[in-house]
Order: structure tokens, then C-alpha cells, then sequence
């Protein structure tokens, strides 16, 4: 049974993580979704769940790095993964936001996705550039990075369950959690870095990322964020959603 945002429970978070078998989506496809559904209130996992997809690719070009044999995909029974999957549709349904570990390349997975149809238009937040958490050293710092600072051991990586538990607990650890995703929620605007080449260090060491495309560092923030950015900068534009 589907359920509105009007109508969902207060303060239950759907954390997710994809793996797949590139970078673009035009050509590659998600192997691995996985997704915990927590509670803000009770400051802990309720349910989670890790599947392979099974479809029709004959190979997996980043086996390297995520280390799933297409086998493995295609040997996964099809209907207790679709079973799966139409649970994390509902988590997703019900859940105020979706957090993820850099939130635009997961979410842009499931646009028209004809397995995930309502994950896409759901509210994401980013827990690498939206959350500022306590221990970080510096804005948009990698997952393992974030779990090492605060004290979370890191005994695998790059499979999709195991990134979702180090978010899970991150949120553990948060004093209060709900007032962290308050100031994650912020209305955020696009911010360039009027940097140098030989002052670039300056923007990576405030999270900013170089945009190979338009040859630009830039970095999704609130206006109080780049008020305090100490180089110039502009506001290119407002960047509140994830589209």
C-alpha cells in the first residue's frame, strides 16, 4: 500500500546505497541496491535489506571495484529480488527522506526506472555535501573517512550494505540527529570558486569539486555556508533539489 508524504511517519530516514556496473546510466545498470529504514525518534535501525538485481548483462565492468560477479546477478532468484525491491519502494514511500553518500549519482539511477518508480521524486538528502558532521575534517569527505572520525571501525567497503551501516552509524553517534538534518535541509544554492590555479587548494580543501564539463570548482551550499567561504566566489545558481 502506497502512502503519501502528507500521510508518512514522522522522522523514519530510508538510507541507500546502489552498486553498479559503471558510471553512466545510459550504459551500465544497478547490480545491488541496499536500504535500512531508521529511526530518527529512536535513534536506531529498524529494517534493512540487500539484494542483487538479476537482468540481462553479461558482464560487470567494475567487478574490480565492487567485487560482484555478473554470475552471482544473474544466479539471484528473480522474484524474491523483486519482493525485495517493492519493500524498498514502500521504505522510500514512507520515509521523510532518502540519505545517501553522494546523493546525485545514486538518485540519478532511478529516473524511469522501471523496477524503483517512486525512489527518483522522493525528498534525497547527501550525507557527503548537505550534512556538516561534528568530526569531519572537511566538507565532502569520503564515507570511510566520516566512520574512521568518529570512532567507527571500517572492516569492508564497496558493497552496498556495508556503506548504508557506516550512514546508519553516523546517525548513531549524532547527539541530535534531528537538528543535524534541519541544518542538512537548508535551501542550498550553486557556489563557484573564483580560485586561481595556484590557489585550487583552497577550494578542494573546502569540499569544492572541479566540474571537468565547465572547467569550474563548484560546491552545492547555503548562503550562510558561502558567506563564510574564505576566497571569492559566486552564486551561480539555486541548487535546493537534487535534479
Amino acid at each position: 500500500m502506497a502512502m503519501s508524504h502528507a500521510t508518512a511517519p514522522a522522522h523514519l530516514l530510508l538510507i541507500l546505497d546502489t552498486e553498479t556496473s559503471g558510471l553512466d546510466p545510459a550504459e551500465h545498470s544497478v547490480l545491488e541496491i541496499a536500504a535500512i529504514l531508521y529511526s530518527v525518534e529512536h535513534h536506531c535501525v529498524l529494517q534493512q535489506i540487500s539484494t542483487l538485481i538479476p537482468g540481462h548483462r553479461q558482464d560487470n565492468p567494475a567487478e574490480a571495484i565492487n567485487n560482484i560477479p555478473i554470475t552471482a546477478v544473474n544466479a539471484t532468484p528473480v522474484e524474491l529480488a523483486q519482493y525485495l525491491c517493492q519493500t524498498i519502494n514502500y521504505w522510500g514511500e514512507i520515509a521523510e527522506y532518502i540519505l545517501a553518500h553522494n546523493a546525485p549519482f545514486d538518485r540519478q539511477w532511478f529516473k524511469d526506472h522501471p523496477t524503483f518508480p517512486t525512489l527518483y521524486n522522493q525528498r534525497w538528502l547527501c550525507t557527503c555535501s548537505d550534512f556538516t558532521w561534528p568530526r569531519q575534517h572537511r566538507p565532502g569527505q569520503k564515507l570511510i573517512d566520516l566512520a574512521l572520525a568518529h570512532g567507527i571501525g571500517v572492516s569492508s567497503a564497496h558493497r552496498a550494505l556495508t556503506d548504508c551501516q557506516l550512514i546508519a552509524a553516523l546517525c548513531d553517534r549524532m547527539t541530535d540527529l534531528p537538528g543535524l538534518i534541519a541544518q542538512a535541509t537548508r535551501p542550498k544554492v550553486l557556489v563557484r570558486a573564483d580560485v586561481s590555479f595556484e590557489e585550487r587548494q583552497l577550494a578542494k580543501d573546502a569540499g569544492f569539486r572541479w566540474d571537468g564539463k565547465t572547467k569550474q570548482w563548484t560546491l552545492r551550499l547555503s548562503r550562510e555556508e558561502a558567506a563564510q567561504l574564505p576566497f571569492q566566489h559566486k552564486v551561480l545558481e539555486d541548487a535546493t533539489s537534487l535534479e
